[in-house]
C-alpha cells in the first residue's frame, strides 16, 4: 500500500497498490458491460453507469479488504476513521466527461481507477476554480488513484480542492473506477 501527500495541504494523496493482486485480477477480468446498472438520480444526462454490487461476485472480498485497511489507511492520512460506509462503482461510457467543481461538505472519498485504455482519463486537481494552477494530474491505471479530505480542520476551515476529468472517454473505450465514502471517526 502506497500513499503519499501530493503538498503540504495534507489533503490530498496519491495512492496505489491498495489491493491485492489476487482482487485485482478479479476486478480486471470482470465483464462490466454485461453487468446489471443505473443513472445516478439527478445525474441521468451524465454517461456513467452505478454498477449494482449484486452483480459483482467477489463483493464481499472487497468489503473486507476495505474493512481490513481501514485503519492503516487512516494512519497514513493522518486522520482516525469512521468505519466504511460502502463503495459506488462507476463505469464510465464513452463521452463521459465532468467539468471543474468541488465536492462541498462530502467529508472524503478515495477513487481508483481499474479498467482504462487511457491513462489520461485520470482526475486533475487546481489551487483554483479557473484550472490555472494544476495541482496534480493522476493517471488512469489500475489499483492507483487517490483519496482526497475535506475534513474541517480544529476552526472549522475545510480547503476547497476543486477537480475535473476534462478528457472525454473516447468511443469504443469505458474506466471503470471504485468511489469510496471516507468519514472522520
Amino acid at each position: 500500500m502506497q500513499i503519499t501527500p501530493v503538498d503540504s495541504y495534507n489533503n490530498l494523496f496519491e495512492v496505489r497498490d491498495i489491493f491485492p493482486q489476487s482482487l485485482v485480477e478479479k476486478i480486471l477480468f470482470t465483464p462490466w458491460w454485461n453487468l446489471q446498472w443505473e443513472r445516478i438520480p439527478g445525474l441521468e444526462a451524465w454517461h456513467r453507469r452505478r454498477i449494482f454490487e449484486s452483480e459483482l461476485p467477489w463483493a464481499n472480498e472487497w468489503n473486507e479488504n476495505i474493512v481490513k485497511i481501514w485503519p492503516e489507511l487512516g494512519q497514513l492520512i493522518g486522520h482516525e476513521l469512521a468505519h466504511p460506509q460502502g463503495t459506488t462503482w462507476w463505469l464510465d461510457e464513452p463521452g463521459f466527461a465532468i467539468g471543474c467543481h468541488t465536492d462541498g461538505p462530502l467529508p472524503g472519498t478515495m477513487q481508483i481507477t481499474w479498467v482504462s485504455d487511457n491513462p489520461g482519463l485520470g482526475t486533475c486537481f487546481y489551487h483554483d476554480k479557473n484550472q490555472t494552477q494544476l495541482r496534480k494530474r493522476f493517471v488512469s491505471e489500475p489499483n492507483a488513484g487517490y483519496i482526497m479530505i475535506n475534513f474541517a480542520d480544529k476552526v472549522g476551515y475545510s480547503h476547497l480542492q476543486w477537480h475535473s476529468m476534462t478528457n472525454p472517454v473516447p468511443d469504443g473505450t469505458f474506466r471503470i473506477s471504485s468511489y469510496s465514502l471516507i468519514n472522520p471517526k
